[in-house]
């Protein structure tokens, strides 16, 4: 009984972990994505007022 509860815990610990790296990754895309977004119409502003 001891020992599935501790299994337990650790699979709970390892998927955690997972989930927390994938959310930490797909926020960095995020505004990995709006910088290149704001880089690139910051580019074409400045093309169309030349």
């Amino acid at each position: 009984m001891q020992k599935i509860k501790s299994c337990n815990y650790h699979q709970n610990k390892k998927t955690g972990r997972m989930l927390l790296t994938r959310a930490i990754k797909s926020v960095l895309s995020q505004s990995y994505g709006n910088w290149t977004h704001v880089i690139i119409n910051d580019s074409e502003n400045k093309n169309k007022t030349k």
